[in-house]
């Protein structure tokens, strides 16, 4: 059985995982370059990056708590490929039109996307979705769930809604915050064509570890919601998460308006072939 790994732990298991997140596009910033460093802030930022955006063996999201147990080890070693797929089908609601439809048509698009194996958040396809800045031609790449919303965003409606490309989810929450397009998750059902946030503690209270992605579909009885994700198992991904996360911080509402839709959730299938289920 793999060590149980929390904040304050020390010696080589941390440096084993070190190596695990960094080969997974979470390297901990600064760098952590000791043969048995200890499991400070740095690594516990991306450790929660990691939870927020896997699945553990039975499919279902990690737990986003920083502690590094039996299900995140597994993630940690399948975590790409068909260990991550969802199964889950690719669906806009009828009633959603105009630029909401172009972002969610433009996200779909993307569905399946991924990162090449030997260059960590890296790759032809989703290069295309930073800016010039924010990596070099050969190294490795920033976590990019947030460049990839900003990305879809622009090539959907022409512009970037929070004003310019944005790669943090913090500074996304707090733009968007400025903007009034923030809509808490406080029992509201959001819409498709809205961008979900996961924060791991209050924003207010400053930086915090966060994920991004887009409202798919919302299930009949408004507890779930079907997303489109980059960045997530590496690859652009439709996942399924609960409105009931706690960490699920709420919704950026580009457009401010609320259209009437048809609610129900993708249906989850295992013999749709690779069709959908990347």
């Amino acid at each position: 059985m793999p060590t149980t790994l929390s904040f304050g732990a020390k010696g080589p298991e941390v440096a084993r995982l070190v190596g695990l997140l960094t080969a997974q596009g979470c390297a901990p910033r600064p760098p952590v370059t000791s043969d048995a460093p200890a499991f400070g802030v740095a690594i516990e930022n991306m450790v929660l990056y990691f939870q927020m955006t896997h699945q553990g063996p039975d499919g279902r999201w990690l737990d986003v708590d920083g502690v590094v147990g039996g299900d995140t080890w597994w993630a940690l070693e399948h975590a790409s490929g068909a260990p991550q797929r969802s199964f889950l089908e690719v669906g806009i609601p009828a009633g959603i039109s105009g630029p909401r439809r172009a972002i969610l048509e433009t996200a779909v698009r993307e569905h399946g996307v991924r990162e090449d194996a030997s260059r960590p958040n890296r790759s032809d396809q989703v290069d295309r979705f930073f800016p010039a800045s924010a990596c070099t031609s050969s190294g490795e790449g920033p976590p990019w769930c947030c460049y990839y919303v900003s990305w879809v965003t622009r090539e959907a409606v022409g512009s970037y809604p929070l004003g310019e490309q944005i790669g943090s989810c913090h500074v996304a929450w707090k733009r968007a915050n400025a903007l009034g397009l923030w809509e808490p998750n406080d029992g509201r059902s959001p819409t498709p064509g809205d961008a979900f946030l996961i924060l791991h503690k209050d924003p207010a209270l400053g930086w915090c570890t966060g994920h991004i992605g887009f409202v798919l579909q919302v299930s009949d009885d408004g507890r779930s919601i079907n997303t489109v994700e980059g960045n997530c198992g590496n690859r652009v991904k439709i996942g399924r998460r609960s409105l009931g996360d706690p960490q699920l911080r709420g919704f950026i509402n580009f457009f401010g308006d609320h259209p009437e839709f048809t609610r129900g959730s993708l249906r989850g299938a295992r013999d749709l072939g690779t069709a959908g289920t990347r």
